[in-house]
């Protein structure tokens, strides 16, 4: 919570700047405290896990402001933007994974 009343401040203190978040945090059960940080960073969190490149099963929240419903193509591979399904039980916004092909998201 220091982090999002540092950041909710250093916006209104430099309000002619844009701000970026890429906040990571482990994957709540809570819908409450999901919506707490989504609506204190002004951002909507994606799903990922690490287990998608074969690593540790680590699903983590990452919040941005990138407004995912418009984002097509891959920017690193150019390649579409595949949207899949992952365990998202708890019905996040946006839930990614990593294939071969890249990063998908549904």
């Amino acid at each position: 919570m220091v982090y999002t009343d540092f950041t909710g401040k250093l916006e209104v203190e430099l309000r002619h700047h844009r701000f970026e978040h890429l906040t990571e945090n482990v994957r709540m059960q809570d819908r409450s405290e999901i919506a707490y940080f989504s609506e204190r960073l002004k951002c909507t969190p994606i799903l990922l896990d690490s287990a998608d490149l074969g690593l540790v099963n680590r699903p983590r929240l990452w919040w941005t402001r990138i407004n995912w419903s418009q984002v097509r193509t891959n920017p690193i591979t150019k390649r579409p933007m595949r949207w899949t399904k992952v365990d998202n039980s708890l019905g996040y916004p946006w839930s990614c994974s990593f294939t071969e092909a890249g990063m998908a998201c549904r």
